[in-house]
């Protein structure tokens, strides 16, 4: 968590629908994942497959500002080019 940072255990306390998380910590997102009940982005690259196994509601990455059509590539299952990431439960805020 960077400084000066929103802890994990008080995220179902915060009037908000969703939240992104950029930091990279698998750890993190699974904490997230069983404390919060919002839609939970994810910001890193390196998490995005594992975000999209694990529930999560999408993903928010800035290289899809320069390389979109990559990005998409990335995050959908080989041969569902274009599929949105998750298609998941997670996605119970209104």
């Amino acid at each position: 968590m960077s400084a000066p940072g929103i802890t994990v255990s008080s995220l179902p306390g915060l009037p908000v629908a969703g939240l992104k998380d950029s930091s990279g910590d698998m750890s993190r997102l699974h904490g997230e994942l069983d404390t919060f009940d919002g839609w939970i982005y994810t910001g890193s690259a390196d998490l995005v497959l594992a975000a999209g196994a694990l529930g999560c509601a999408g993903t928010i990455l800035a290289i899809a500002d320069v390389e979109p059509e990559q990005a998409v590539a990335a995050a959908s299952p080989p041969g569902r080019g274009g599929a949105r990431l998750g298609g998941s439960s997670r996605g119970r805020a209104p």
